[in-house]
């Protein structure tokens, strides 16, 4: 449940960036993505997976690293649904961020947050 917050961060920034700013779908899927992924970090820290380092900062460098990599997954899905194949950004948004999630937190069990 504490990651749909992230994931309600980046819709709805995403829809307020290309729908209502009007924003390219890409640049706002950037923005989207910086301010979902800073939610995500700290919710996934403190309510997730409570990890017992004191090591903030390294934790913070392996989550956006790994974050970097679904960020890319997701602007791909998105080029090609909506760019490629005319798909609404819509059901672009929903099925990139489909992918993302599923590697976000396979990422943050598996490495970032590991406990030794």
């Amino acid at each position: 449940m504490w990651g749909l917050i992230s994931v309600a961060v980046n819709f709805a920034t995403f829809y307020t960036m290309y729908h209502l700013i009007g924003l390219e779908y890409q640049v706002a899927n950037v923005i989207s993505w910086v301010i979902a992924v800073q939610v995500a970090f700290w919710v996934d820290r403190l309510k997730v997976f409570d990890p017992h380092s004191h090591h903030v900062y390294r934790e913070m460098g392996k989550f956006y690293a790994t974050r970097v990599v679904t960020y890319v997954v997701e602007a791909i899905i998105l080029w090609l649904l909506m760019s490629v194949l005319g798909s609404s950004a819509v059901l672009a948004k929903i099925l990139g961020q489909a992918g993302a999630i599923i590697g976000n937190f396979l990422f943050s069990k598996l490495y970032v947050f590991r406990n030794k």
